[in-house]
């Protein structure tokens, strides 16, 4: 299988919550990093390494580890993940369980 691209998509971005504060969770090291800026005008996961296409298979899957930032708002999205096999292509939708993902700015 190839991976062909990683498209996010933005359901919506409102006025953050108060009194929240921030605990830096990015994780460093990972084989397969992407960086999203959700207050960007049209968001794109960024990798600082090669971007696509990649192959994946089961002796050789791949893991993404992406990091969204917001400075500003509270935002729902979710990533889109574009594929091929052969002749065969379609998307795959990486949420939250069936939810977007949530992601807020912070103090």
């Amino acid at each position: 299988m190839t991976v062909a691209g990683l498209d996010v998509r933005v359901l919506s971005a409102e006025a953050p919550a108060a009194g929240i504060t921030s605990a830096d969770c990015e994780r460093t090291g990972a084989e397969h990093p992407f960086a999203v800026d959700l207050d960007a005008a049209e968001p794109r996961a960024v990798s600082p390494g090669r971007g696509f296409p990649r192959t994946a298979s089961t002796r050789t899957p791949l893991v993404f580890d992406v990091t969204a930032r917001t400075a500003k708002s509270e935002v729902r999205w979710y990533l889109e993940l574009r594929w091929t096999r052969g002749t065969r292509s379609g998307t795959l939708r990486i949420d939250d369980g069936g939810h977007p993902f949530r992601t807020g700015a912070v103090e």
